[in-house]
């Protein structure tokens, strides 16, 4: 070159952060001379031993690299990233603005609620055509009886029925009626309408076989608090059929069931007595009842 070129040089440290000085190697009055600046990209990263090839120093050391303006150098390394600058101070605070005018009042907004629509037509029904009819359903299960219904009218007369069976012999009633006439005491039988001490004098025949069904027996009226009794005699002799009147003076009647079986031709009669020996002016009576088989 026949002028003297100005070359600016970079400085690399081992952080790959760079500071620049421009030294001349001439006179600083060659304003003329053509001066071409090699800048240091920061965004890659620094290999000094690759960047400081003419020079044998290492990394941790300073390195030169003087860059031709003419020849363009390689694309340096990008740097380490700076130191974080100090802090600036504080700006001073500012006036406070003053208070703005108040706006004017907006106009009332209008209802929003619209009109209430007509009502709506009727629709069409909805009923389609019948369809056909469905086949038989299978029979239920037989239901439950049904109440009793009412009676019915009466039937016809039915034709005579045919004779029926002999039915069984039936038992006939018959009753001894037997009385004392007037003023009879105790001790006595009593007869048909009269009555004696002796059994023979006012006994009866029978003439079937029978069994008695009820003695009753009464003294007519009431008289004393005495016992009234009677009893049936067979041929002479007592049975178990006795009824008594146990207090004359609140009851003058009484009856007793009982069965004393007779026989044909037996002779019975009533047997009659009471407590005091007491004479009856009006009599006494009983009935007895037989049943013929």
């Amino acid at each position: 070159m026949s002028s003297k070129t100005k070359h600016k040089q970079k400085y690399y440290s081992d952080s790959c952060t760079s500071s620049e000085s421009s030294e001349s190697s001439e006179s600083s009055n060659s304003s003329s001379e053509n001066t071409t600046e090699t800048k240091y990209n920061p965004k890659k990263n620094c290999n000094c031993n690759k960047r400081c090839k003419s020079c044998n120093k290492s990394c941790d050391k300073k390195c030169i690299f003087l860059f031709n303006s003419n020849d363009k150098g390689d694309k340096g390394e990008k740097g380490d990233k700076g130191d974080k600058g100090d802090k600036g101070d504080k700006g001073d605070k500012g006036d406070k603005g003053d208070k703005g005018d108040k706006g004017d009042k907006g106009d009332k907004g209008c209802d929003g609620k619209g009109d209430k629509g007509d009502k709506g037509d009727k629709g069409c029904d909805g009923i389609g055509q019948q369809g056909e009819r469905g086949e038989q359903g299978e029979r239920g299960e037989q239901g439950d009886k049904g109440d009793k219904g009412e009676k019915g009218d009466k039937g016809d007369k039915g034709d005579k029925g045919d004779k029926g069976d002999k039915g069984e012999k039936g038992t006939s009633k018959t009753v001894i009626v037997f009385s004392s006439g007037k003023n009879i005491s105790s001790q006595n039988f009593i007869g048909l309408n009269d009555f004696s001490t002796d059994f023979e004098s006012s006994a009866v025949v029978i003439p079937y076989l029978c069994t008695t069904g009820r003695l009753a027996f009464s003294i007519k009226k009431l008289l004393s608090n005495e016992s009234y009794k009677a009893t049936l005699y067979i041929n002479n002799a007592p049975t178990t059929l006795s009824v008594t009147i146990a207090d004359g003076s609140t009851s003058f009647s009484n009856l007793i069931i009982g069965n004393v079986t007779i026989n044909p031709l037996d002779l019975i009669s009533i047997y009659y007595e009471t407590s005091d020996n007491s004479v009856v002016q009006d009599g006494v009576t009983a009935s007895l009842t037989l049943l013929i088989s």
